[in-house]
């Protein structure tokens, strides 16, 4: 999609449409905006304008079961009821609105070009648009991003290029841009396992198959249980890897399975470790944000993403993003929520299970969190920063998504939500057929089940995620809503860093984002040597998105060329 004035389009235009399989114009007489879009995307037309809505089949089922809802003025009310990706543009007169559901759908990013604004949901495009070869980096993006800080703002890793938010709907007239609306999660009465079992019966008949992704793990297991329950007929497939831990987590799936009838699909999956880095691969796709960029591509051309689904109208569901909404990791702050409020016993008390449950020093957690009443800088408080990233301030900017507006950074809260952010912002774009990948645990009326409860309600000394568990043995009656499963993919990586060592630096240290940033190479080397030869450190992390914003930059700058 692209929606510029037309002042901003240069005499030939053909260039321009080369990303959209089939364009239809729009450009009405005495409109000052040009219009192109793809001709799958759902059209509503209304006195005055249309409606353009590009979405999956079932969002579309939702969705245009009511289509004159979206023309009229309560539009986003409606929007802001419907289960899963969407994207709406509205144009009427000389003006265009544009929503964005908060369960991640297509990406719309704007900058202004001859002093006007132009959208696109092509990045690339609007690049070749702007006809700038030299656009810069953001700073603060990519060292956010780098230091696991993301950006939720909509901010891009390009300086003066923005995207709509996550759950954002905006009314712009190729001037301004306004915000009209947001999608808030809905505060719930019923708990999460209720609310899914409706959502899997409900979405589920649009579809002529479903499947499970089935690990055997807590969010996996809660699904197969509130699939069942809801009486959906579907597969349950257990993807097994070589990696150690490979038998004992199938056997605990087999387990899991059993316990309600079920026979597992086991599918072999091939692992990438040993294989050449291959940076050309990084490079080929596109991508829509530095999060889709899987570092292990570059390794395989041919590694599979995941149990393939067949050309039909197929649903994959998985766990993705439980770890995220129901807390799998409580934040250090847990205690600073209370003593800010003079609540000392409490404080004590979060402090100790947070601890216990960590198997952290009790006393260490006491004065982190004191230090935080003391300190200036509480976004950067027990951030690991790297010695290869230059200037290394302790300062981050602040992130002005509306779900963490009004907030301390300072509280486990605010780490909550932008970890419910992080869950969302990594949900892989749906495909362009008629299978479609939904990640339940994310949708916005499950997020609202704990978004407005305390941290402290979330977990206690012996469990993490204790409400979602609580709700699943409630409702299952199994005790492996209990079961403690960990595992780790550290072995995977150290092998990744281990034997693509070389070529990463190589690769790392000549790239976009170390010139514009001015990485320290050496440094950079020292810390891949530490992770590939000896072991992974806390610069790990960093290392990986590092890779990821590399891959995304290096993958930007082939396609807007």
């Amino acid at each position: 999609m692209l929606i510029a004035h037309i002042a901003a389009l240069p005499a030939e235009r053909d260039s321009f449409r080369q990303e959209l399989s089939s364009i239809e114009k729009d450009r009405p007489n005495g409109r000052v905006f040009y219009a192109e879009f793809p001709e799958a995307w759902s059209r509503i037309p209304f006195p005055g304008g249309r409606v353009l809505l590009h979405a999956p089949k079932y969002v579309q089922d939702q969705i245009l079961g009511a289509p004159e809802k979206l023309c009229s003025e309560n539009w986003l009310t409606h929007l802001h009821s419907i289960d899963g990706p969407y994207l709406v543009v509205r144009m009427e007169g000389d003006s265009i609105e544009i929503s964005r559901s908060l369960y991640r759908g297509l990406e719309v990013f704007y900058t202004r070009i001859a002093d006007h604004l132009a959208f696109s949901t092509s990045l690339p495009l609007l690049l070749r648009l702007k006809q700038d070869r030299g656009w810069t980096l953001d700073p603060d993006y990519c060292q956010r991003f780098i230091l696991d800080r993301p950006a939720f703002s909509g901010a891009t890793a390009i300086s003066d290029v923005r995207s709509i938010c996550l759950g954002q709907s905006v009314r712009s007239d190729l001037s301004s841009i306004s915000t009209i609306g947001v999608q808030m999660p809905r505060e719930q009465s019923s708990g999460p396992i209720e609310i899914l079992t409706t959502k899997l019966s409900t979405l589920s008949r649009s579809f002529s198959s479903v499947s499970l992704s089935f690990s055997g793990g807590l969010d996996s297991s809660a699904l197969l249980h509130c699939l069942s329950k809801a009486g959906v007929d579907f597969e349950a497939i257990h993807a097994v890897s070589p990696l150690p831990y490979a038998d004992s987590e199938r056997h605990e799936a087999e387990k899991v399975a059993a316990a309600y009838s079920r026979e597992l699909s086991i599918v072999q999956m091939i692992e990438s470790e040993g294989l050449g880095f291959a940076p050309s691969m990084l490079e080929q796709p596109q991508y829509a944000s530095p999060f889709d960029v899987d570092i292990f591509r570059a390794a395989c051309t041919e590694r599979p993403q995941g149990p393939a689904l067949p050309p039909t109208n197929a649903l994959m569901v998985t766990g993705h993003g439980g770890d995220h909404v129901f807390l799998q990791n409580p934040s250090w702050k847990v205690g600073f929520d209370r003593v800010r409020k003079f609540d000392v016993s409490g404080f004590f008390m979060d402090v100790k299970r947070r601890c216990t449950l960590k198997k952290t020093n009790f006393y260490a957690g006491l004065w982190q969190n004191i230090r935080l009443l003391l300190g200036r800088h509480a976004d950067s408080r027990g951030l690991h920063l790297p010695t290869w990233l230059p200037g290394r301030a302790r300062t981050l900017a602040a992130d002005d998504h509306y779900l963490l507006a009004g907030m301390d950074p300072r509280t486990a809260k605010f780490e909550h939500v932008r970890s419910i952010l992080l869950g969302l912002s990594t949900i892989e774009l749906h495909s362009p057929d008629n299978n479609s990948t939904l990640h339940p645990l994310l949708l916005p009326d499950v997020v609202g089940t704990v978004l407005y409860r305390p941290v402290r309600e979330l977990f206690n000394a012996q469990h993490d995620r204790v409400y979602f568990r609580r709700d699943f043995h409630d409702s299952a009656g199994h005790d492996f809503a209990w079961r403690k499963s960990k595992r780790s993919s550290s072995a995977s990586l150290f092998k990744y860093f281990r034997d693509n060592q070389d070529p990463l630096l190589e690769w790392l240290a000549d790239g976009i984002v170390a010139r514009q940033l001015m990485l320290d190479a050496d440094e950079l080397r020292k810390s891949l040597m530490m992770n590939g030869q000896v072991y992974l450190d806390d610069d790990f992390p960093a290392l990986i998105n590092l890779i990821q914003l590399e891959g995304f930059v290096q993958s930007l700058r082939r396609h807007s060329q």
